[in-house]
């Protein structure tokens, strides 16, 4: 309606840049605190999380499930079976307290209906390890 414009230009505004309060919270963390030492342990805990999970997989996943263990981030790429179809499959993990990306979201055709991105981002404890495990079996049943 009549506010079409002006609420665009906020928009454009509000996005054409980062705020300058969070660009000076971020030189101020980079000033005054060592990220090195800080960025160095989230590498680790990232490196230790993503190889847990890949550990769960492997373990509880059907046999022929392929990983793409990257040297850096904290994701994990699973190639399962051809005809697993993990957007089928979704709404039953995460009733399991399962959460993932169903590989048929990274590709407009579908492509990667068999694969699941899973993130190593978080706090992973062993119920979280345990659920994962869960899923995977029912995989490996199905």
């Amino acid at each position: 309606g009549r506010h079409t414009e002006t609420a665009l230009l906020h928009k454009l505004m509000n996005t054409l840049s980062t705020s300058i309060p969070n660009q000076m919270a971020v030189a101020s963390y980079l000033r005054d605190s060592r990220p090195d030492r800080r960025l160095a342990r989230l590498r680790d805990t990232l490196a230790s999380n993503r190889a847990r999970l890949a550990d769960t997989v492997r373990r509880h996943f059907p046999a022929d499930c392929q990983l793409t263990n990257p040297a850096g981030g904290f994701f994990l790429w699973a190639e399962l079976p051809p005809d697993c179809d993990t957007l089928a499959l979704y709404p039953h993990a995460l009733a399991a307290g399962v959460s993932f990306v169903p590989g048929a979201l990274f590709s407009p055709s579908g492509r990667f209906g068999h694969c699941l991105r899973l993130n190593a981002g978080f706090a992973l404890d062993d119920g979280v390890l345990a659920r994962l495990a869960a899923v995977g079996q029912r995989l490996s049943a199905a």
